[in-house]
């Protein structure tokens, strides 16, 4: 299981998070993303897991060709797995265009290296 980090609105902010609408409108400015609809990937019994998901995007880093999805689940705000420091600076560009927040699973406020800053 991955640890995962989401850009959210925090609950002063906003209690209904970030709308699809937003998220599609903020990838349409953003030349480092590309809005792909779906997802697949291979699982571990060799099978192909693909899910329809009209927020999904690919970022692929300027610097290193690395893709990684940001899922937009809009219960839950955009997400993004398997972190390193480039996805989270990438996410704190991205909350930060969207009046967001970088929040762990834990329910922690995360600065720019994924460390907690303060609880929920």
């Amino acid at each position: 299981m991955s640890y995962g980090v989401h850009i959210k609105r925090s609950e002063a902010q906003d209690a209904h998070g970030i709308t699809l609408e937003e998220w599609l409108t903020y990838v349409r400015s953003d030349q480092e993303v590309c809005l792909v609809g779906e997802a697949n990937y291979k699982s571990s019994q060799g099978n192909t897991v693909q899910w329809e998901a009209p927020g999904m995007t690919e970022w692929i880093h300027p610097q290193t060709g690395r893709k990684t999805w940001f899922d937009d689940r809009t219960a839950i705000g955009v997400s993004v797995g398997n972190l390193s420091r480039e996805k989270l600076v990438k996410m704190f560009k991205v909350a930060n265009a969207l009046g967001g927040v970088v929040q762990s699973d834990e329910g922690e406020y995360c600065d720019v290296s994924g460390n907690p800053i303060r609880s929920k």
